[in-house]
């Protein structure tokens, strides 16, 4: 059989599919029912409404002064304040042993 052949055999037993007026509307509506539930799609839609807010002036500002608050707060709750005596003796240790030997025979 040649190509001719084929493809004659091919057009004339293939027929196209015969949708309803209606199909590409049905087929959109069935995706966007299954993406509305997804959590993607919630996702998606808080991005969609809060990124032109945050575009704005006034709003950027106000998240970038939270933000740098939260930073600024959780650093002081999660670091160890450290006790000035320890930090004084260190400070002798480090610029003259002898001198942090008799500071701490005096105590």
């Amino acid at each position: 059989m040649n190509d001719d052949e084929l493809d004659h055999l091919i057009r004339r037993t293939y027929s196209p599919p015969e949708f309803s007026p209606s199909f590409q509307r049905e087929v959109w509506a069935r995706v966007s029912v299954a993406q509305g539930g997804s959590r993607a799609a919630g996702g998606r839609r808080w991005m969609e409404a809060f990124f032109p807010v945050l575009g704005r002036p006034a709003t950027a500002l106000a998240a970038v002064l939270v933000m740098l608050l939260l930073g600024v707060g959780l650093g002081k709750l999660t670091v160890p304040q450290p006790d000035p005596v320890e930090l004084r003796s260190a400070y002798l240790t480090s610029i003259h042993p002898l001198m942090a030997a008799h500071h701490d025979d005096r105590k």
